[in-house]
């Protein structure tokens, strides 16, 4: 049949209509059914959610009630528990100077919170009052120069109680006026209130406050803390290196220092209360301390060997670490057999040290050293090698119990500090990783400044106090709100009655064989170190320590000077690179280390940016009350 389209064309009105029509009433069919149907549905949901908030609930016996009253209190119970358990893994950790624990023991002291006196020349009661767990009665037998007294207890025990901001008022039994600490008498009978050890940001006493800020109390807590890592000295001896800074017992990194946050300066011309300060220099320290021992845990992964010995001269007995397998052989006298294996699948240098233990139980250990030709990947026929090494004169072998390798830069698995940051928001010194920026920090106690956005700036934490220098990257703080000597108040990613939680970012030099080992033992902190990003990058610079020469400031290569592309400028997000927001690739940290001494192919060193997070647990049990204004010291 022929299409005939001029016919179409003369009556498409009609054609039109004979389509639309049946359309448009499949339409209303659809609308007057499966539309209409829906929105009943839609309609009863709503008006039966409705009724659920508007109807009276279900009325619950006294027994249902007490019984869930008796599951709350369980589950109660086991967040104190937590607590509890959490923070005596930390509590070694929070030690102040050993000037101020000595003098006032913050760790575990008893701090008077309440005083209840009896009236004068009282005669000690006919029955003892019941102690409690925080609540002690007794006599006072000494009152020391207003810092303490001394209590003789019902229960014949001496207790220690040292003044605190909180305990000013204190009532004595038919008195008007509240009698103040120092006035407390030799033979008073008292009931004290205490707290064992000192809370986080309580206010101290002035004398509290005068031992701290003592020349060199503060300062004390710098040497112990890195000398954990075994740090690099100016003759090359020592494990890793701190970056542009060779250690000196005794001697204090420069103030600038990337790789430790501290008052270089100690405490200079203090003036008013330092209490907030104080603590917070304090969390730097502890943090700082925990952070440096994960690193040295890390080395110790390394160092140690796995293996069972005993005193059969006549056998080999095997040690295994991730770099060697080593069997050792004592025939007795003055001679050692060591069969060394490289269990690595790269040439390894025998320029090494290892220490033996002869004896089970004394610490009798012996170092020798071990020299040669460099030893050929795993699986080769150059991989394994017996050597010999001669022995002094010692009485008191009797077998061989041990095996540790002594490290150096080269064998480390971590090699380099270059950059600690805690609780930062500056541009170019960010605590954040790329995925917890957005989170924001807040200060250990919110405030709140009228006319501002609650979120605070650049929709940060509620609460947030806008910083110093007046935004992000407009000065030396960057996004951070700074105490007068630069320590940062707004640092807490979160903040509740058990615990604090601050950001932590690091940057290392790490061997790539031994990444693994390095996020493990940071997994392993008493301060539940969570990684919340890892960024990895190799390294192509020579770490190899230059320990003379004319450059200073950075010790481990000739300088060049820091060119525009040393120094880029970023937003609060940080660069736009691999490194994060931190910005601690060679720009960040200073002038990269130059490999004009020569790049080794046995060397495979890697940046590791490490980002995580750090919770520090609360003092357990929570405080008897709220401390005192600061007025009252």
């Amino acid at each position: 049949m022929k299409f005939d389209k001029e016919l179409l064309l003369k009556h498409k009105f009609w054609v039109l209509l004979a389509v639309s029509v049946p359309l448009s009433l499949a339409a209303i069919f659809l609308l007057v059914t499966a539309v209409s149907g829906d929105i009943s549905r839609t309609k009863k949901i709503i008006e039966d959610k409705l009724k659920a908030f508007t109807s009276p609930g279900e009325i619950k016996s006294p027994r249902e009630i007490a019984e869930k009253r008796r599951e709350a209190d369980i589950e109660k119970d086991l967040e104190r528990i937590v607590h509890a358990k959490a923070f005596e893994k930390q509590e070694p950790l929070f030690l102040w100077p050993q000037r101020v624990e000595s003098e006032f023991d913050f760790r575990s002291g008893l701090f008077a919170q309440q005083i209840k006196i009896g009236a004068l020349n009282a005669a000690p009661p006919a029955e003892a009052p019941k102690d409690e767990e925080r609540l002690i009665h007794g006599t006072v037998s000494e009152n020391a120069e207003a810092n303490y007294i001394e209590v003789l207890g019902y229960d014949k025990k001496k207790y220690k109680f040292y003044r605190s901001v909180a305990v000013t008022n204190n009532a004595r039994e038919g008195a008007d006026k509240p009698v103040e600490f120092q006035n407390i008498q030799k033979g008073d009978q008292v009931a004290v209130s205490f707290h064992r050890g000192k809370y986080y940001n309580e206010t101290l006493t002035n004398a509290e406050q005068d031992t701290y800020t003592q020349l060199g109390v503060y300062l004390s807590q710098i040497d112990p803390l890195l000398a954990q890592v075994e740090p690099m000295n100016d003759k090359g001896e020592g494990v890793v290196q701190l970056h542009g800074w060779f250690y000196k017992k005794g001697e204090l990194p420069p103030e600038k220092a990337k790789f430790l946050t501290f008052l270089a300066k100690g405490w200079e011309n203090v003036a008013g209360d330092i209490s907030e300060e104080a603590w917070l220099a304090q969390e730097d320290i502890w943090v700082q301390q925990e952070l440096y021992r994960l690193i040295r845990l890390a080395n110790d992964y390394v160092s140690k060997f796995d293996g069972q010995g005993g005193e059969d001269k006549n056998k080999v007995y095997t040690f295994k670490n991730p770099f060697w397998e080593i069997g050792v052989k004592w025939p007795g006298g003055n001679n050692l057999v060591l069969s060394l294996k490289n269990m690595q699948n790269r040439r390894q240098k025998l320029d090494l040290g290892f220490r033996i233990r002869f004896h089970k139980t004394l610490d009798q250990t012996e170092t020798i050293q071990v020299g040669g030709e460099p030893l050929g990947p795993k699986g080769t026929k150059e991989a394994e090698r017996e050597v010999t090494i001669p022995l002094k004169d010692n009485a008191l072998r009797k077998g061989i119990y041990g095996v540790e390798q002594l490290l150096t830069w080269e064998t480390a698995a971590v090699k380099r500090i270059d950059q600690i940051t805690i609780g930062s928001l500056a541009a170019d010194d960010s605590s954040h990783s790329h995925r917890t920026f957005p989170e924001g920090l807040q200060p250990l106690k919110k405030v709140e400044v009228k006319g501002e956005d609650p979120k605070g700036p650049g929709g940060m934490k509620d609460g947030f106090k806008p910083p110093q220098d007046g935004g992000f990257g407009n000065g030396a703080g960057g996004g951070n709100d700074l105490t007068k000597r630069g320590l940062i108040r707004n640092r807490y990613v979160e903040v509740t009655p058990q615990s604090r939680r601050i950001p932590v970012a690091l940057a290392l030099i790490v061997d790539q064989s031994h990444i693994d080992r390095v996020q493990t033992a940071f997994s392993n902190s008493r301060l539940r170190f969570l990684t919340t990003q890892v960024l990895l990058n190799r390294y192509p610079g020579s770490l190899r320590p230059q320990l003379e020469g004319p450059a200073a400031g950075n010790n481990f290569g000739p300088q060049k000077p820091a060119g525009p592309a040393a120094a880029p400028k970023f937003g609060p997000m940080g660069p736009a690179g691999p490194m994060g927001p931190m910005g601690v690739g060679p720009a960040a940290v200073g002038p990269a280390p130059s490999s004009s001494g020569g790049s080794d192919d046995m060397d495979t060193n890697f940046e590791m940016v490490l980002y995580g997070i750090v919770t520090l647990y609360e003092r357990y049990p929570p405080p008897l009350q709220a401390a005192a204004p600061a007025d009252a010291r």
